[in-house]
């Protein structure tokens, strides 16, 4: 959608995984982050962070 704005937090997560920057994907969750996936739950940033390497950067 033209003219649409992305929330703050929202962008952060968008231009670090095209950056294929992992600790700025991480950096955009706070440390309590849940993060639910098809079924799946992650927790925290190491949770975050290992679902993105699994599921999205790599």
């Amino acid at each position: 959608m033209p003219g649409a704005e992305v929330p703050a937090a929202s962008r952060a997560f968008i231009d670090a995984t095209n950056r294929a920057d992992s600790d700025a994907f991480v950096d955009a969750f706070t440390d309590d982050a849940h993060l639910y996936d098809y079924g799946r739950e992650f927790s925290g940033h190491d949770g975050v962070r290992d679902w993105n390497r699994t599921d999205n950067i790599g």
